[in-house]
């Protein structure tokens, strides 16, 4: 294992965030950054200010918002922060034997089989919606 210094570290993981971003065909903008993770952050939120500092290198996030960041952006939480291990997240597979909907397990097959930026994708419309779904709804509409 390789050790370098903290400036290094920091430089290494700015540009790895920066090719997961990249690679997800999103936004490097710090502000574009900060508000995609405010969205998926689960109360967790950061200002375009700390956005930028990670794209720049100068700043690691903590664990949590690694394991967000690297969620949005379909690689491993491990090789975003050290650059270590397998850089794309295996996704797991649904048994066919399951007792689940058949046409969930058929669309879930499909997802399987569509190129990592357009997993990426569809998880970000799905946590789009979910966060609508979770908004009150005016039922006087």
């Amino acid at each position: 294992m390789k050790t370098f210094s903290g400036a290094d570290e920091r430089t290494l993981f700015g540009q790895r965030l920066i090719s997961a971003l990249q690679r997800a065909e999103l936004s490097c903008s710090p502000t574009e950054v900060a508000h995609g993770f405010n969205l998926r952050g689960n109360g967790a939120r950061v200002t375009s200010h700390a956005a930028r500092k990670w794209l720049l290198g100068h700043a690691i996030p903590t664990q949590g918002n690694i394991q967000v960041l690297a969620d949005w952006t379909g690689v491993n939480a491990a090789w975003l922060r050290f650059g270590e291990g397998e850089r794309h997240r295996p996704m797991p597979l649904i048994l066919k034997d399951t007792a689940t909907d058949p046409r969930m397990t058929s669309m879930f097959n499909d997802l399987l089989s569509l190129p990592a930026e357009a997993q990426v994708l569809v998880r970000g419309l799905i946590n789009v919606l979910m966060k609508l779904e979770r908004q009150p709804h005016d039922h006087n509409k």
